[in-house]
């Protein structure tokens, strides 16, 4: 799981302006909303990118959107929130 966000965050810092800071792998890090470092686009974009890189490591496609879709909200407040809820569903 963690290395598919790596490759996800890795994949959207290519995308950003040179003086952008590039997003870490920092649990804490606010993705959308007050101080949050992606605005819709780049919350678009990071999603495409980590379901490509989730369907890379589990071998079959994976919809982002119908997992957080389908519980307790969705967790896009920080980078660890999302990916406790993303390993809580695909292990289910």
């Amino acid at each position: 799981m963690q290395k598919a966000i790596d490759a996800a965050l890795g994949d959207v810092n290519q995308t950003l302006r040179r003086e952008d800071t590039p997003l870490t792998a920092d649990p804490a890090l606010v993705l959308v909303g007050d101080g949050g470092r992606l605005d819709s686009l780049g919350l678009v974009n990071f999603i495409v990118a980590l379901e490509r890189r989730l369907a890379e490591v589990s071998g079959r496609p994976v919809s982002v959107i119908d997992l957080l879709m389908s519980g307790d909200g969705v967790p896009f407040d920080t980078l660890g929130s999302l990916r406790d809820l993303l390993v809580k569903k695909m292990e289910s």
